[in-house]
C-alpha cells in the first residue's frame, strides 16, 4: 500500500501500516515511482508485506459487527439482533434461517411460512436509480409486434379462466400493474376491456403511448389514487417480489377491486428447482465465497444449498421477496382476497410466461456470456458442465414438468 501525505481522515489506519512496515508514505511523484521501483525489484520485501497484511486484516475484520455492537446499546431495539428484530410479512412470525448474504444484503427464510426475504430493504433513491429504463430494452422495437400478439392470445386465455369460475369481466376495467411497455394493456383492449396500465419506468411507458396508443401512465399505484371497488380485473405479473411492503400493496388492490373482483398474480416460485437450470450458479459460488464464507473452503451442505440456490431468485435490489404457493396464498387471504386457482409454470409457458423471440434472444445471450465466462475461468469446469451438467438438466427440466412444480406462481384471487 503506498499513499500520499493527507491521510488525516484515515491516521489510526496509515499509522499501524507505517508501524508494521507494510506501507509507504510518500510526498510527490518522484517518490512514489521510486518506491514502485524498489517494490518491483525486492520480492522477499514483497513476500514480508503480504504475509503481514493478511495477519493484520484478519486482526482487524468484522468492522461492520464492531461497529454495530459498539451503537447498538443506542438503538430503540437495544441489544436485539437483527433476527430478532424482523417480523415475517407474510405470518408475522419471528424464528427464521440465515440463507445467503450478498453485499449489504442478507437473505432470510421464515421457518414457518417459508417466505424468503431480503434485509435490509433498499432504500427509495437504490430503487429509483436502479429501475430507471428497467422494463424498456434493445429488444422492445424489433420485436414489439411479436410482443402484441403474445398480449392479445394471454389475456384471451386469462379472460377464459375467469369465466370459468364465474366471474363477468366483459367490458369491464382492466388495470396491469408493472405494465411495462404495455403489451397486456394492448392485449386488454382488443379483448373489449377498458384498459388502463401503470409502469415506474418512464421511458417504456412513453414508448407503449406512443407505439400502440394505450392508456398507460408512469406512476406507483399509491400515486393513482384509482376510486374504491373500480376494476373487474387486475394483472400483475413479476411486481410483487420487487416491492418493499407486498401486504400494502395487496391491500390496495383490494380496494380498488369490485366485489366478485378477480387479481391475477404473478411471481417467481422459491419452492421450484428450475432456477437450477439457468446458470444463475455459475455466479452464485463466487457471491457465497466474497460475501458469506470469506476466504475457506465450503461445507458439503453449503455447496448443496448454493445447487439447490435455496433463497430462489430474490437477488436484491432487484427481487426483494421470495413466495411459494403456500405463503403467497396466506398474503392473498390477509389482504381480503380468496385463493381461487393457483398454477406452477415453467418457463416458455404460452400463457404464464411466454417468452418473445426477442426475450429468448436475450435468454441466449445471457447463456452465452456465462458459458464464455465458465471457459475463461477453468476448462475442466467448462468441460464438467458441458458432458455431465447439462444432461442431468435435462432430466431435471422433465421432472419440473412432469411434476408440474415450475419457477412461474400464478394465483387467481377473488375479491368477494
Amino acid at each position: 500500500v503506498i499513499f500520499g501525505p493527507y491521510m488525516h481522515n484515515f491516521q489510526r489506519l496509515a499509522d499501524l501500516f507505517l508501524h508494521e512496515k507494510i506501507g509507504t508514505q510518500v510526498k510527490n511523484v518522484t517518490e512514489l515511482a521510486s518506491t514502485i521501483k524498489n517494490l518491483i525489484k525486492d520480492k522477499g520485501k514483497r513476500e514480508f508485506i503480504e504475509s503481514k497484511v493478511e495477519e493484520i486484516l484478519k486482526a482487524n475484520g468484522d468492522a461492520a459487527k464492531k461497529t454495530f455492537e459498539f451503537l447498538s446499546p443506542f438503538l430503540d431495539s437495544g441489544n436485539v439482533s437483527t433476527e430478532e428484530a424482523l417480523i415475517c410479512e407474510v405470518c408475522a412470525g419471528r424464528d427464521f434461517e440465515l440463507l445467503i448474504a450478498q453485499n449489504k444484503y442478507r437473505i432470510y427464510r421464515c421457518k414457518n411460512c417459508r417466505l424468503v426475504f431480503s434485509y435490509p430493504l433498499p432504500d427509495s433513491e437504490e430503487l429509483r436509480i436502479f429501475y430507471d429504463n428497467f422494463s424498456y430494452n434493445q429488444f422492445e422495437a424489433e420485436y414489439a409486434n411479436e410482443n402484441l400478439e403474445i398480449g392479445k392470445y394471454v389475456i384471451a386465455k386469462q379472460l377464459s379462466v375467469v369465466r370459468h369460475y364465474g366471474a363477468d369481466v366483459a367490458n369491464g376495467n382492466f388495470l396491469d400493474i408493472g405494465c411495462g411497455c404495455g403489451y397486456y394493456v394492448y392485449g386488454a383492449k382488443e379483448n373489449g376491456l377498458m384498459a388502463t396500465g401503470i409502469d415506474i419506468d418512464a421511458r417504456a411507458v412513453e414508448f407503449g403511448i406512443k407505439k400502440f396508443g394505450i392508456n398507460i401512465s408512469a406512476k406507483e399505484l399509491r400515486e393513482c389514487n384509482f376510486p374504491d371497488n373500480h376494476f373487474d380485473l387486475i394483472n400483475s405479473r413479476q411486481l410483487i417480489e420487487h416491492l418493499p411492503h407486498p401486504l400494502g400493496f395487496l391491500k390496495e388492490v383490494h380496494r380498488i377491486l369490485k366485489s366478485g373482483g378477480l387479481l391475477v398474480l404473478e411471481t417467481p416460485n422459491t419452492d421450484s428447482l428450475e432456477h437450477i437450470l439457468k446458470l444463475y450458479f455459475l455466479d452464485t459460488f463466487k457471491k457465497c465465497r466474497a460475501d458469506a464464507h470469506g476466504a475457506r473452503r465450503l461445507k458439503l451442505n453449503e455447496i448443496i444449498k448454493i445447487i439447490k440456490r435455496e433463497w430462489g431468485f430474490v437477488d436484491p435490489p432487484r427481487h426483494i421477496f421470495g413466495f411459494n404457493q403456500h405463503n403467497l396464498k396466506i398474503l392473498c387471504e390477509k389482504s381480503g382476497l380468496k385463493s381461487i386457482k393457483i398454477i406452477r409454470a415453467m418457463t416458455g409457458h404460452k400463457i404464464y410466461y411466454p417468452l418473445s423471440k426477442g426475450h429468448r434472444k436475450f435468454v441466449s445471450k445471457s447463456r452465452r456470456e456465462a458459458l464464455k465466462r465458465l471457459f475463461k475461468a477453468s476448462l475442466l469446469k467448462f468441460f464438467g458442465y458441458i458432458l455431465f451438467f447439462m444432461p442431468t438438466m435435462c432430466m431435471l427440466k422433465a421432472y419440473i414438468y412432469f411434476s408440474n412444480n415450475g419457477s412461474h406462481l400464478i394465483i387467481y384471487a377473488k375479491k368477494e
